[in-house]
């Protein structure tokens, strides 16, 4: 056993392949005889020449064989199966002896070469053999015994296995990781190679590769600072930054021409010279969009303008008649149902504790007297649950309603305007979650007569994707919208609710302080984050099960980054006891077993979501995956997913998470710092949203300073939108 001098470093080696001991596509883990080291100025437990090893990562299919032999450059980490090579960049050696030429076609790697056929070659064209197939393969047909059709198929099988060589060696070498490099070969197919060198800007397209790699690699190949295809691509990446990570439905050009000019160096004549016509962006009223968001936006204006004065199928007198039957209702909440049954396209609006909830819950009532179908919604898997409960009724979430799967890189939506919903109602809830994308796909699929009735705060903060499509329909009045005030008689015993609306309007809120909202002062950030930990860590206010920390920031003492690691080590043990795991210590990735962890991006095969959050319950540290069981509690009736290692950039650790990231979500715990470290993020709507995901019990851990700022300040997120304008 190797001593454990050497924890890691970045080493290369060369190496002859002499089989896997694993591998399902994705990943392997592969034996290769040392033939020589680059320590990189590395010291301790090194590979030895002439001994085997073991290396693991993402390879392409169809590259190794016994004896080829490959510079690899990785992490040398030790591990509990010993000391491995983590490969990050690999270029093949090329066989030069005779010998190694005949096994190198005797593999079967290239298609139509057998044993007999790569004798005959290696006899016929010597050590020259791989010079013929790739300068003149038609001279393969001198050879005994290879004919047109035999040739035609070496030859296409030769020229994808050099393609993939010369893609991993170059790519490899500009700085892109094997796994990337996969990706573009698996995007781009056997001519990867020739359109990434055509235009490496291409490469934005494979995730994990934004624009400043590509851009690198560009320069690396050659391309000057003013080449109008890196303009272009610098003009798209400002456009997609502002509509994906920004929510913004458009740019005004003057703002696109500033920031592409900031990001390209280059004059903004050059860069207004090179604006793109067409190919993905639409031009309108000095407004610049992606060409996907504006037809959305044009859709949804139009549809939003002609269901909104049109009637409800509905019979009004039997909506009177049910309506008396409630006598609970507040007169605002009469007003609300009566109109969202009587209107094809209506909007119920209201703070926490306004009875939006109770509205819906009488509205089903009386759709299920009429006999009238209907679907309830809501954008996420936890806001469905959520509301679910509260109204008693199955809900689903708005991508599973609409029967959505992913389709050649996208997500294509089995409901639609061809195959729309068969019911005579849709609710929607939590509608301030919802973007434009997701909008215009429900909207398609609303066909016939049938009715929609939107409900949400648009106080929250706006959805993650682009747009703001509630605040639009408030603020533009898109649509018949009915807001409710008044605070129910049930919810006024709870101090939530009261600092809730008071942080709406603008009021102190420390006073109000009582069993379910406390306050604790700390002014240092650090003493803002250890409060937090220890809080969580003696379980004072909830269980650990039961609570979720949130931050303005992901930086920062207080910041999720480093509430994240800090929680890890207090609040892991609680899940692992609660879900009876067995902690074996392995680490995959950052992850380790117990963790509590959030899918950050839909991933439609494995029928996971945005937002859902989950345990780590078992990691195979051999076959390189892990398991989350998700539904967000751990007394579970949730699903169970398995993750390959280079899928672990879908997930990322829950212990703390971000506000924005938390939105439409709710737990019986909040818990919130509030530091002036944060004073960027410290503003109204943001501060609001958090409070509002308390069910039982809300804490502020930071300075009254801080709070106060965030109350006062009314900064809402710009976001610019069309929709209905």
């Amino acid at each position: 056993m190797p001593s454990q001098t050497c924890i890691s470093h970045e080493i290369s080696v060369i190496g002859e392949f002499h089989g896997y001991r694993f591998n399902n596509g994705n990943f392997a883990v592969l034996k290769a005889k040392i033939i020589s080291v680059n320590p990189n100025g590395a010291n301790g437990m090194l590979p030895v020449e002439g001994k085997m090893i073991t290396i693991v990562g993402t390879f392409p299919d169809n590259i190794f064989y016994n004896g080829a032999r490959y510079l690899f450059s990785g992490r040398w980490e030790s591990s509990r199966y010993g000391y491995q090579l983590r490969a990050k960049g690999l270029s093949p050696i090329e066989p030069e002896k005779e010998s190694e030429i005949l096994r190198f076609l005797s593999s079967g790697i290239i298609k139509g070469i057998g044993p007999v056929t790569a004798s005959r070659l290696v006899e016929h064209f010597g050590k020259k053999t791989l010079d013929v197939l790739d300068n003149n393969p038609q001279a393969i047909l001198e050879v005994k015994g290879i004919g047109g059709k035999t040739a035609g198929k070496i030859i296409a099988s030769w020229k994808e296995q050099r393609e993939t060589a010369r893609l991993l060696t170059v790519l490899c070498s500009y700085g892109l990781t094997v796994l990337a490099s996969k990706k573009a070969l698996m995007r781009f197919g056997a001519d990867a190679l020739g359109l990434v060198r055509e235009n490496p800007y291409i490469l934005t397209e494979i995730r994990g590769v934004g624009f400043l790699r590509a851009d690198a690699i560009a320069e690396q190949i050659g391309f000057k600072k003013d080449d109008p295809r890196r303009i272009t691509a610098g003009i798209f990446y400002c456009m997609e930054e502002a509509t994906w990570r920004e929510g913004h439905l458009y740019l005004p050009r003057e703002e696109l021409t500033e920031r592409a000019t900031a990001l390209l160096n280059l004059p903004a004549s050059l860069v207004e010279k090179n604006m793109p016509e067409g190919g993905g962006l639409t031009y309108t009223r000095d407004r610049v969009y992606l060409t996907r968001i504006r037809n959305a936006e044009t859709y949804l204006s139009r549809r939003f303008y002609t269901m909104a004065y049109e009637a409800s199928f509905i019979v009004r007198e039997r909506v009177q008649e049910l309506l008396h039957r409630e006598q609970t209702l507040t007169g605002e909440q009469a007003k609300a149902v009566y109109q969202s049954l009587l209107k094809r396209l209506t909007a119920i609006n209201g703070l926490p504790g306004t009875g939006k909830t109770y509205s819906i819950r009488v509205i089903i009532r009386i759709l299920d007297a009429l006999n009238i179908p209907y679907a309830l919604c809501a954008p996420t898997g936890k806001a469905a649950k959520r509301i679910s409960e509260l109204a008693d009724h199955e809900a689903t979430t708005i991508h599973r309603l609409l029967e959505s799967k992913w389709k050649d890189g996208m997500t294509v939506f089995s409901r639609n305007e061809e195959n729309p919903l068969s019911v005579g109602c849709v609710i929607v809830d939590e509608l301030s979650m919802a973007d434009v994308l997701l909008m215009e796909a429900l909207f398609r699929a609303v066909q016939g007569d049938t009715c929609m009735i939107l409900v949400g705060d648009y106080n929250q903060l706006p959805s993650v994707g682009p747009g703001r499509v509630l605040k639009d329909i408030v603020e533009r009045r898109l649509c018949k919208v009915n807001n409710l005030t008044q605070i129910q008689r049930q919810a006024k015993h709870s101090a939530i609710i009261k600092v809730a609306h008071a942080v709406h309007n603008g009021e102190p809120v420390v006073h109000l302080t009582a069993h379910d909202f406390v306050f604790v002062s700390e002014e240092e950030p650090e003493g803002i984050r250890n409060r937090i930990v220890k809080i969580v860590r003696d379980q004072l206010y909830a269980p650990a099960e039961d609570t979720q920390v949130l931050s303005p920031m992901k930086k920062g003492s207080a910041g999720t980054y480093e509430l994240n690691l800090e929680l890890k080590k207090v609040a892991r043990g609680f899940y692992i006891r609660k879900l009876g795991l067995v902690d074996n210590g392995s680490v995959l990735g950052n992850f380790s077993i117990g963790d509590k962890v959030i899918q950050m991006e839909n991933n439609y095969d494995k029928d996971v979501f945005n937002g859902e959050t989950g345990y780590v319950t078992a990691i195979d540290m051999e076959d390189r995956t892990m398991q989350v069981i998700f539904d967000g509690r751990p007394v579970f009736d949730g699903k169970l997913v398995t993750y390959e290692d280079y899928e672990l950039d879908q997930l990322g650790l829950a212990y703390a998470l971000t506000v924005h990231k938390y939105q439409g979500s709710e737990a019986p715990c909040i818990i919130m710092p509030v530091t002036q470290q944060h004073y960027i993020m410290l503003y109204r709507n943001l501060l609001y949203t958090a409070v509002t995901r308390a069910r039982t019990r809300l804490v502020l851990v930071g300075s009254e300073t801080a709070l106060s700022i965030a109350v006062r300040n009314e900064r809402h997120v710009l976001r610019y939108s069309g929709l209905g304008a």
